[in-house]
Parts: structure tokens; C-alpha cells; sequence
């Protein structure tokens, strides 16, 4: 489970970096919210997509204004 929150660490450092969004693999319900938190916690958005059991996050860099 850990290596599934370093990854989302390691996506919104790259989106911090890139400027671009980063879409990160299917997960469960539980996984995608922690995901979502990580997002809030740097300031940067992120939006779920897809039908279960595909339904994954995409995590976006924060726009301007």
C-alpha cells in the first residue's frame, strides 16, 4: 500500500516540476481519496475518472489566477 502513496508523491513532484497533468493508475476508493489528499496538501487539484474498477485520479498542476 505504501508504494502506491510514493508513487502519488513522486507524480505530484513532477507535476510541480512539469507543469503538466499526471494521470496515476486504477485504484480502489480508499487509495483514490488518500490520493486526492496528497493533492490538496501541495495545493495542486485533482479530478477522478472512469468506471469502476478502472476509475483513476488525475492530478493537475495549479492554474493561474
Amino acid at each position: 500500500m505504501t508504494e502506491v502513496f510514493r508513487e502519488t508523491e513522486d507524480a505530484v513532484a513532477k507535476v510541480i516540476e512539469e507543469g503538466r497533468p499526471i494521470e496515476l493508475p486504477p485504484a480502489n476508493s480508499y487509495v483514490r481519496r488518500v490520493q486526492h489528499q496528497i493533492a490538496t496538501r501541495y495545493n495542486l487539484e485533482s479530478q477522478s475518472s472512469g468506471k469502476e474498477p478502472n476509475r483513476r485520479v488525475r492530478i493537475l498542476p495549479f492554474g493561474p489566477g
